[in-house]
């Protein structure tokens, strides 16, 4: 069960910062999109929609991870458009329905793979779009050799 009260919180948040006219929600609150999200320098494009599923438990200590983008997305980088790490033209996994897979790859969404580290109860959609800027500003650092791990512990030999 999702903290309702959280959640519309946060879509608040997330009007203010984007705008009543690029932030939306579901009636649920099983999802939320920001359309025209601002991409760093050297995207084959400027902006982009970006949806964040709210998981099942979100509020109750279970952080945001699972975002889709546009499809398509390249950056320059290396003399040539190279298509991100982490980021797959369909959902790689098992863990969504098949109907909303297939939804959503009809919809033409794409899936970047992030995982938050150490996030904290005081953490909200905003702390998770700043993750997702930082990420997408360099995606090709490597990020799994910097003391942290994926599922938000520190690496014991760092």
């Amino acid at each position: 069960m999702r903290d309702r009260q959280r959640i519309q919180a946060e879509c608040q948040l997330l009007e203010r910062n984007y705008g009543a006219d690029r932030a939306f929600w579901s009636s649920n609150y099983d999802w939320m999109l920001i359309d025209n999200f601002r991409l760093p320098p050297n995207y084959n494009q400027q902006f982009c929609r970006v949806l964040v599923l709210v998981p099942e438990h979100y509020g109750y200590g279970q952080p945001y991870r699972d975002l889709f983008t546009t499809t398509g997305l390249r950056l320059r980088h290396g003399g040539g458009w190279r298509q991100l790490p982490h980021y797959f033209e369909s959902f790689p996994y098992d863990s969504l329905s098949a109907e909303l897979v297939k939804e959503l790859r009809d919809k033409k969404w794409s899936y970047l793979c992030l995982h938050p580290d150490n996030w904290k109860v005081t953490d909200n959609i905003l702390t998770f779009m700043v993750q997702v800027y930082t990420f997408l500003s360099n995606p090709f650092y490597d990020w799994d050799h910097t003391g942290q791990r994926d599922d938000g512990y520190e690496d014991d030999d760092n």
